[in-house]
């Protein structure tokens, strides 16, 4: 089974269906309204040579930092809630097909009061933001890619450019008798 659409299947998971979910993945419902900003405004820009030259002593590379972004979340309604932030990133970076959203972080603010505010830090590895190739080896493509916070109409996006040449960052072993 294929997770990736073709021209006799839509695709399957969040990542790759072309068709109209019932429910989106990360739809979820809170007895409060909330309002999104960014703690600290991300980069507009990343070069690939430099976040990998930066984590050349982490091993392995795919689980060293690409960034931190930090969401303030002030809760608008009436009720104590908890939230759960969602990150997602897009892009057109890498061979098409290309997944339609990938989740690349999470993380749960605890009992926000109404009239309050708190901070999530949501931390991304180099990688969540890259994509793996036929042979599942992982890759970081340089192009346009859009972070967008949780799902739904009131989201917290950023756009940003990963520049300079595409680059391998994990190998997986591959079988010589194949």
């Amino acid at each position: 089974m294929s997770l990736r659409p073709s021209a006799v299947n839509p695709g399957r998971t969040y990542k790759w269906y072309t068709g109209k979910p019932v429910v989106e993945f990360g739809h979820g419902l809170h007895f409060t309204t909330f309002q999104f900003s960014w703690g600290k405004r991300p980069a507009a820009q990343y070069d690939i040579q430099q976040l990998i030259h930066t984590a050349r002593h982490e091993s392995p590379l795919d689980v060293a930092t690409f960034d931190t972004f930090y969401i303030d979340i002030e809760n608008t309604g009436k009720v104590i809630s908890d939230y759960v932030a969602l990150l997602f990133l897009s892009g057109d970076g890498g061979p098409i097909p290309r997944p339609i959203k990938s989740l690349i972080s999470f993380a749960r603010a605890h009992g926000i009061e109404p009239n309050s505010s708190s901070t999530v830090e949501l931390k991304v590895t180099l990688g969540s933001v890259a994509r793996a190739d036929e042979r599942g080896d992982l890759w970081l493509f340089s192009g346009s890619y859009r972070i967008v916070l949780d799902v739904g109409e009131d989201v917290l996006t950023q756009d940003f450019v990963l520049t300079g040449s595409s680059a391998c960052i994990l190998q997986w072993p591959q079988n010589s008798s194949v």
